[in-house]
């Protein structure tokens, strides 16, 4: 419904405006508290007031963001860990709704799905909140360390063993969620301002008016240089080209991998041009922590080899690959509960003439009627051992 051509796209949407919501909301409306309205009113008005209106309004709210975060670290952690809403729902499913084996073990076995566009916007309003006080009330650092800490414990097990991420969006919305906590320092520096403007302390306001045109200058050029990273692929591929023929002019060994970047890196700033001094320097000092943090991250980032060959896809995978599913996928086994009457030997039997996989292990029907299943997943007819390709 929000018109964007894929699923991940739409789930980023959905963190930038959840994200202003909660901004606006948990942030803005609690700090300005029940003059919100007057207040925006009052920005639209005259824009200019907004740091004056903030350092007012700021240190009267930080009584409320202290309690705010051992709330939220107590309650919202141990309902996380909790989960008593998932809990009812898998009971019910489980003695009420699934009759057949093969629903039973989906209900056991399947993973909660997880919306990151509507989670991350709720802990990045809280660094948010966290570096707005940091200068105002420091006290708050104390208390979000403890409420944050709480919540790291219960969604680390809930991302571990009970939630699953099911739309890939290929790491961008931590991404977002990074580019999103700067907003902080310019609420900061806004009350700052503020703050300094209302005590009459003119050198102090120049400088934090200065500090907030550097902090967004630099922003919006850190945003610019890694814009083409984060949209483009084969990157790394194109400068691997690039970087040995480029440095095969300066005499540099192919060898040497440092000296080989560092090649490209200043050929590419145009360092060569200026001959030596102290940008060609500084273009070398900093190139060494360039140089190794690459390295660092090629060893994090490199497959390993693989030492299970049968886990290799076969050449029928491989030419089906980009086939529909609905053409190449067998026909499902169909799994029936093992009875002490023999129904079940009699079934497989005639769907077996029939041309129709089944088999009844794994499952059976005690002598109350009740259906029980194994829940070793090695052992279940209808699960697969994923395959790592």
């Amino acid at each position: 419904m929000s018109g964007e051509p894929t699923t991940p796209q739409a789930e980023l949407k959905t963190q930038a405006w959840v994200f202003f919501f909660q901004v606006f909301q948990v942030f803005l409306v609690t700090t300005f508290s029940s003059g919100a309205a007057a207040v925006a009113a009052q920005i639209i008005k005259e824009p200019h007031m907004a740091p004056t209106l903030l350092a007012e309004s700021l240190p009267k709210a930080s009584n409320f963001y202290l309690t705010y975060f051992l709330l939220q670290g107590l309650t919202s952690a141990a309902s996380n860990v909790l989960n008593y809403s998932d809990l009812f729902e898998y009971l019910f499913y489980q003695h009420f709704w699934d009759k057949t084996p093969r629903e039973k073990f989906a209900s056991y076995s399947q993973m909660k799905g997880i919306s990151y566009g509507s989670l991350y916007p709720k802990f990045t309003n809280m660094f948010v909140i966290v570096m707005a006080y940091s200068c105002i009330a420091p006290l708050t650092l104390i208390f979000a360390t403890v409420g944050l800490s709480l919540y790291y414990i219960s969604y680390r097990y809930n991302l571990l063993y009970v939630c699953l991420s099911k739309i890939d969006t290929r790491g961008e919305v931590y991404e977002r969620a990074l580019k999103q906590m700067p907003t902080g320092i310019y609420l900061a520096e806004l009350a700052l301002i503020g703050l300094f403007s209302a005590r009459k302390a003119t050198i102090q306001t120049i400088l934090m008016i200065v500090l907030l045109v550097l902090t967004a200058g630099i922003n919006l050029v850190l945003d610019r240089t890694l814009r083409p990273l984060e949209l483009y692929l084969g990157y790394d591929m194109i400068q691997a080209i690039e970087v040995p023929l480029l440095a095969r002019e300066d005499g540099v060994s192919e060898h040497d991998e440092v000296a080989l970047h560092m090649s490209a890196h200043n050929r590419r700033l145009g360092v060569n041009k200026l001959g030596t001094g102290a940008a060609t320097a500084l273009s070398k000092f900093f190139d060494t922590f360039i140089s190794s943090s690459r390295d660092e991250i090629k060893g994090w980032l490199s497959m390993p080899d693989r030492e299970d060959e049968s886990a290799a896809p076969t050449e029928e995978e491989l030419a089906n690959a980009y086939e529909n599913p609905a053409f190449t996928s067998k026909t499902p086994k169909l799994w029936l509960p093992r009875d002490q009457a023999g129904v079940s030997r009699d079934e497989i039997a005639e769907n077996e003439e029939a041309g129709i996989p089944t088999t009844d292990e794994a499952a059976e029907i005690d002598e109350n009627g009740k259906l029980w299943y194994d829940c070793d997943f090695e052992k279940v007819p209808v699960w697969k051992k994923p395959k790592a390709l």
